[in-house]
């Protein structure tokens, strides 16, 4: 019984964690990521975002991350 509650209080735990997270991520981040690696791939970008990917994608690493996203307006 002890396991069950103590797994319980880690699960809660885990999902505030999750929610706090995702309640400070960029909102194009949140619409875009779809695997939630905190990085927007081509792939995922949206057609409009897609046409000038690489003014954004700085460093030309192959993704935006969460420091580019703060130049797309």
């Amino acid at each position: 019984m002890m396991k069950i509650i103590v797994l319980a209080a880690l699960f809660s735990l885990l999902l505030y964690a999750e929610t706090e997270v995702n309640a400070t991520k960029h909102p194009l981040l949140k619409k875009f990521d779809k695997d939630k690696d905190d990085k927007i791939f081509y792939t995922e970008a949206s057609t409009e975002l897609q046409d000038d990917f690489c003014q954004y994608d700085v460093n030309q690493d192959g993704y935006i991350d969460e420091v580019e996203v703060e130049s797309v307006k």
